[in-house]
C-alpha cells in the first residue's frame, strides 16, 4: 500500500461518518493513494441497525464530500 495522501484530511472523513444515523463506531480505518488524484479508503463501520441504509449513506459521504470513489466498508 501507498501511504495516505496528504492533502486529505483524515478526521474530516471518520467525523462525517460517525454522524450517519445508526452508527456505532469507526474502526481499523485505512487510506492511501492508489495514483495520483485516485485515492483508497477501507474501514469497518459497526452499526445499531439498517447496516445496508448506513452503506450507502457512507459512500454517498466519502464520494460526494471528499472526492472517494474507491471505498470498502
Amino acid at each position: 500500500m501507498e501511504g495516505a495522501p496528504r492533502d486529505v484530511n483524515i478526521m474530516n472523513i471518520i467525523d462525517d461518518l460517525r454522524a450517519i444515523p445508526k452508527v456505532d463506531s469507526i474502526h481499523d480505518f485505512h487510506l492511501w493513494q492508489i495514483s495520483t488524484g485516485k485515492t483508497s479508503l477501507s474501514s469497518h463501520i459497526a452499526v445499531t441497525s439498517d447496516p445496508m441504509e448506513v452503506l450507502q449513506a457512507a459512500q454517498k459521504i466519502c464520494a460526494d464530500n471528499h472526492n472517494l470513489e474507491h471505498c470498502t466498508f
